[in-house]
């Protein structure tokens, strides 16, 4: 087996076992894009990406957001969470501006 079928069974290995890219890459010393075409070559039926958030929001920021204008009260979403009713807000307004 040459090196290179090697390397594209061992990242579809990893990448079944629901490692990323990256770190599929950092371990066998590629980069992202050659872990990305060997998988393609391979057959593998690539994972959804992640959705991109705008700059400066998280993922935690877009939850408790959604949970908020699902609640449309502080006090449940602040509980659920352990943070206060203003570090709630603070998610809610940061998440808004972005958006």
């Amino acid at each position: 087996m040459k090196g290179n079928e090697w390397r594209a069974r061992r990242a579809a290995a990893l990448y079944r076992d629901g490692h990323p890219y990256t770190e599929i890459g950092k371990r066998l010393g590629i980069s992202e894009a050659t872990v990305f075409r060997d998988l393609k070559r391979s057959g593998i039926e690539l994972r959804p990406r992640p959705q991109m958030l705008p700059q400066g929001i998280t993922q935690r920021n877009r939850e408790i957001a959604d949970e908020y204008a699902k609640a449309g009260r502080l006090k449940p979403v602040a509980e659920k969470y352990g943070i206060t009713e203003q570090a709630v807000w603070h998610h809610v307004r940061k998440t808004v501006r972005s958006s």
